[in-house]
């Protein structure tokens, strides 16, 4: 908004025209003046991209300066404006800026005018289509994350004996759940870094504990989906190693957790791996093979590799428990 164009002299002399014009020349905002026969008076401030296009001098009408689309929906306010009297406005979008017209009806001494406010509303509209998009976003995840409590609440119910291991289990894994979702919301809802993801659900182990957790491999941004399922299989991992004490009682060689990037079927891809060693109690508690069936098998080799479309393998070795994911690396929008 750069210039004030008198093209008439407003009704009531020359010196009610200066202050006008000097009240308007240090402003931002657009004021147009048209009299009752809607012949513009003054055009103050107009915004740039009409600007550009508009002669030096001769007759200024709505097409001229606006060109036929908006003058067609100006015509239209001006006929609402001109029978009722009250204020009416207009949104109209240019080159991505959105502009406000405000048509308001004037009557002094002098007569009956019409005056116009432009308003550059850009910031503001998208701002507001940044919260909309924020808020379907915000219940988008806790319509998921509800069913994945639900989900957590029902299966930990039919693998539990008694009401006291249910509210345990239930407690620490919705614990899990929220440790990784402060990782999300604190990156607005684009993810989590996978280091930062291990820290989180290491926090409830002694500090002893967590320095026999040995974190290697790419520092891989994860989706909010990838985030809080692999959340989840860390969680139950440790819970598991926890439990059948292996590393954190025996103090064995640490547990190797990996993250690579890979090339798989002509995408990327991310590979997980857990490694826990075992001792030989531990093997001894294990002797079926592999681990105990339970919920947390059942998160581990199902539901987590289904909820981030990959696939995985659980399984116990003579010196190691082992859990490899694979899955596709998503990009956030």
């Amino acid at each position: 908004m750069s210039r004030t164009l008198w093209l008439q002299p407003v009704p009531g002399g020359s010196g009610r025209n200066s202050l006008l014009a000097l009240a308007l020349s240090g402003s931002a905002s657009c004021i147009l003046i048209q009299d009752a026969s809607w012949t513009y008076q003054l055009i103050a401030n107009l915004p740039d991209c009409w600007q550009r296009d508009l002669p030096e001098e001769g007759e200024r009408t709505d097409f001229i300066l606006f060109g036929a689309d908006i003058a067609g929906k100006l015509s239209d306010l001006k006929r609402n404006v001109e029978a009722s009297g009250v204020e009416r406005s207009l949104e109209v979008e240019v080159d991505e800026q959105v502009f406000r017209f405000t048509l308001s009806r004037i009557q002094d001494e002098a007569g009956t005018f019409y005056r116009t406010r432009i308003d550059d509303i850009t910031d503001a509209r998208n701002s507001e289509q940044m919260l909309h998009s924020l808020q379907r976003e915000g219940s988008h995840r806790s319509k998921n994350m509800l069913a994945v409590i639900q989900s957590i609440a029902s299966q930990t119910a039919r693998h539990s004996t008694s009401l006291q291991e249910f509210l345990k289990k239930f407690r620490d894994r919705l614990l899990s759940l929220s440790h990784s979702q402060d990782l999300i919301t604190g990156s607005r809802w684009r993810g989590a870094h996978f280091f930062d993801l291990v820290y989180q659900q290491s926090k409830h182990l002694s500090p002893e504990n967590r320095r026999l957790l040995q974190i290697e491999g790419d520092n891989v941004f994860l989706t909010p989906n990838a985030s809080m399922h692999l959340g989840l299989a860390m969680h139950e991992l440790m819970a598991n190693a926890t439990n059948h004490g292996t590393v954190f009682d025996d103090r064995l060689a640490p547990i190797l957790i990996t993250c690579t990037r890979i090339h798989e079927s002509e995408q990327e891809a991310i590979r997980f791996e857990w490694r826990e060693p075992l001792s030989l109690k531990s093997r001894q508690f294990l002797a079926s093979g592999r681990p105990q069936k339970h919920f947390g098998s059942t998160v581990l080799e199902h539901v987590v590799p289904a909820s981030v479309s990959g696939e995985a393998d659980y399984r116990q070795s003579d010196t190691d428990v082992i859990y490899i994911l694979t899955f596709p690396l998503e990009q956030n929008g």
